[in-house]
C-alpha cells in the first residue's frame, strides 16, 4: 500500500477512540488488520516518525502519534526526530547528493533569477 494508509491511520486516531485505544495497549496488534507495507509497520511500531515523513508520510497528521502518546512518542521525542529530518529549501526531505564539481574549464555562476551565465575559457 502507498503511504495513504500511514496518513489515515494517523487521522483514526483522533476520530476513533476504540483504534486509539487499541493502539495504546497493543500498537502491534491494532496495526495487524491494515493495509501497511513492512517498513511502514516497523517505522510506526519503533516511532520512527523521521523515517516515515521520508517516506512521504503528512507530518500534520502525524502530530497524532505524540498527542494521544502511541507508538512510544511524546511531543518531545516526536520533536527531536523530526527535527533530525534534513529538508530542502520548501521544506521536502533532502536526498543525500554529492555536490557537483565544476570542471576546471567552466566557471559557472547562478543569478538572483536562477539563470546560469556559465562560461567555458
Amino acid at each position: 500500500m502507498s503511504i495513504f494508509a500511514v496518513n489515515h491511520l494517523c487521522r483514526e486516531l483522533l476520530r476513533d477512540h476504540a483504534f486509539r485505544a487499541a493502539m495504546k495497549a497493543d500498537p502491534a496488534k491494532a496495526l495487524a488488520p491494515l493495509d501497511l507495507t513492512d517498513d511502514e509497520r516497523r517505522a510506526l511500531l519503533a516511532g520512527d516518525v523521521g523515517l516515515l515523513y521520508r517516506m512521504g508520510a503528512n507530518a500534520f497528521l502525524m502530530n497524532y502519534l505524540p498527542r494521544f502518546e502511541v507508538c512510544g512518542l511524546n511531543q518531545q521525542i516526536y520533536n527531536e526526530r523530526m527535527r533530525a529530518v534534513k529538508v530542502d529549501e520548501i521544506g521536502q526531505p533532502a536526498i543525500d547528493v554529492p555536490r557537483l564539481r565544476l570542471s576546471a574549464i567552466t566557471a559557472s555562476r547562478i543569478t538572483p533569477l536562477g539563470r546560469s551565465t556559465a562560461r567555458t575559457w
